[in-house]
């Protein structure tokens, strides 16, 4: 949004009548440009004070018709002038200023009626204790204990002690020291934008929506329960002290419970729940909530076995010699206690092993083609990691799961007979963002509990669709694809917006970035015709006839659904071979 676009929701904003598939944006654009920030806050002043003023008695039944007289004589007055006296000009501007004073003053009057019975008279929360500051480019001025704040408002605690917040709703959300957030309205409830620094949430129970709490790579999404959310410049923490939170990264979510945290990011070393609590003025009534529910949960469930071990390895040379009778392919063949890969090159089967132990590179979705092009996201090693193919045959004990075969196991295998090594390494590449159209958002949210299950049934995507549109209880939880005539036809049942750019990143040349900030599940299809600008190695073009007319292009099938891609830069993992030999004998 530029300046001149937001203004336009200046009016919405101090109302919050502001929709919600542009409050992201909105929110957005406030915290980059302070002019506009500046304006607001000036706006939403004078909104407030007007507000608390009492409100006006209703028009009487011919304020109307008077309005109309006043008017109708100051008509007559301004005929007359030609042909009256000079003399009596100061006379004739004396009465048509009071004319005209009279019908502003009930223009006003009636607007002041009106007006005033609908503005706001609560703020979205209150200071309950604490120094806080509302930051706006660079000015900073503090906010009382009792006072009021707005969506929207850049807060910022001290650098000496923290703050309480008190939400509309009841819930108190607790600033550590140096910490920075601001209030937006989410689809179904209200979002704790936090940039910087930590909160403590103890959140109220809603009665029809959710609490978040989002940083730059999670969002947190609540009932009612007390939890903990902290960012740093190498990710996020999440920690629960009681009731359950649902966290979510990227196309991954995750369910914590009492006791139990996660981080965004794999280098953060993890601190125990207690010392994360140590900064806080109610640290010790968290510390005996959080050991009477660790007394009530059930313990966790026991630690997954230790994988398998094989008893017998074969590689061999994949030649017209060492192929077994009848083999002719390439690729896995498991089968009970079995594995055996077919003419399999290394990279090929660090691929496979990857993808079956559920190991991804991050932002590295792109096309489908970034797994294809292995010079994208496997580099280093010699040159016959890609063109010597292998045969090998393994065998253990038991039936291990064929993609634990396929995985940890085959990984084992890499690593004890080709001596590989591995490291994961970061660049900026181009991008798409993905962000909220200026039409706003034109897809259906959903309340997953007010879903059917998919229940193995054989549908084609449209016909999926078809349901969710006849007001039936769509189908949620899948990711349904396939193809109609020309056309590329994706379901998506209940699914994130940063699941849908994973899922669309595959489509296209380059990853996509969910750079919308709204939160919630939705129900999506998108129907595109397969063109240059598909990923031909994923769906390529038909080449039977069809009467299904060619539906539009990718990003315009997009754009259909309220979402925008714009060129963007970001952080993509790729692996590095740091040591590979070729296989010991067997």
């Amino acid at each position: 949004m530029q300046c001149n676009e937001v203004r336009n929701y200046f009016a919405d904003y101090v109302k919050e009548r502001l929709e919600v598939s542009i409050q992201a944006e909105f929110a957005r654009h406030l915290r980059e440009c302070s002019s506009c920030r500046s304006e607001v806050e000036a706006l939403t002043d004078v909104w407030i004070k007007m507000g608390a003023l009492p409100v006006g008695e209703p028009p009487s039944p011919d304020t109307d018709m008077r309005f109309q007289l006043v008017m109708e004589e100051y008509k007559h007055e301004l005929k007359q002038v030609a042909v009256r006296p000079a003399r009596t000009s100061l006379h004739i501007w004396l009465k048509r200023s009071l004319v005209a004073a009279a019908a502003l003053s009930i223009v006003m009057v009636s607007f002041w009626i009106f007006r005033v019975s609908g503005l706001p008279q609560h703020p979205e929360a209150m200071l309950e204790d604490g120094p806080l500051y509302r930051v706006a480019g660079d000015k900073t001025t503090s906010v009382d204990a009792g006072n009021g704040v707005r969506l929207y408002d850049t807060l910022r605690s001290s650098a000496g002690a923290g703050s309480m917040l008190r939400l509309a709703d009841g819930s108190r959300v607790e600033m550590l020291p140096e910490s920075e957030l601001s209030l937006e309205r989410a689809s179904d409830g209200l979002s704790v934008h936090l940039t910087n620094g930590g909160v403590i949430v103890n959140a109220a129970k809603q009665r029809g929506g959710h609490l978040y709490v989002q940083t730059r790579d999670v969002i947190v999404s609540v009932v009612g329960t007390v939890f903990l959310v902290d960012t740093e410049e190498e990710g996020s923490r999440v920690a629960v002290i009681q009731g359950e939170v649902r966290v979510q990264q990227g196309g991954l979510e995750k369910r914590l419970r009492p006791g139990e945290q996660v981080s965004s990011n794999p280098v953060m070393e993890p601190m125990p729940v207690k010392q994360e609590l140590s900064w806080s003025r109610n640290a010790e009534s968290h510390l005996a909530l959080l050991e009477q529910q660790a007394a009530i949960v059930p313990p966790p469930p026991p630690q997954a076995p230790e994988t398998p071990k094989w008893e017998t390895v074969s590689v061999k040379p994949c030649n017209e010699d060492s192929r077994p009778p009848g083999v002719r392919g390439a690729g896995p063949r498991p089968s009970p206690g079995r594995l055996f890969l077919e003419c399999m090159t290394v990279v090929q089967m660090i691929q496979m092993y990857m993808r079956s132990a559920g190991e991804t590179l991050l932002n590295a979705t792109a096309g489908g083609r970034d797994h294809l092009d292995t010079t994208s996201t496997i580099r280093g090693g010699p040159s016959w990691v890609l063109s010597d193919k292998y045969l090998i045959e393994a065998k253990t004990e038991g039936t291990p799961e064929n993609k634990v075969m396929m995985g940890l196991m085959t990984r084992a295998i890499l690593e004890n007979r080709f001596q590989l090594r591995l490291r994961r390494e970061t660049e900026e590449v181009p991008m798409y963002a993905m962000t909220v159209a200026k039409s706003g958002l034109k897809i259906q949210s959903v309340d997953m509990n007010n879903c059917r299950k998919y229940q193995g049934e054989s549908l084609k995507p449209e016909e999926e669709w078809a349901i969710a549109r006849s007001g039936e209880k769509p189908i949620c939880g899948t990711v349904n694809g396939g193809t109609r005539g020309p056309n590329v036809v994706w379901y998506l049942g209940g699914q994130t917006l940063t699941g849908f750019a994973n899922i669309i990143s595959a489509n296209l040349d380059r990853h996509v970035l969910d750079k919308t900030g709204v939160p919630g599940r939705f129900i999506i299809f998108l129907e595109y015709v397969r063109d240059e600008n598909v990923n031909p190695r994923l769906l390529p073009p038909p080449t039977d006839i069809s009467d299904v007319q060619p539906g539009p292009s990718i990003t315009t099938a997009i754009e259909e659904l309220g979402l925008k891609l714009e060129p963007t830069k970001g952080p993509r993992e790729y692996l590095v071979i740091d040591h590979i030999e070729r296989p010991s004998e067997n």
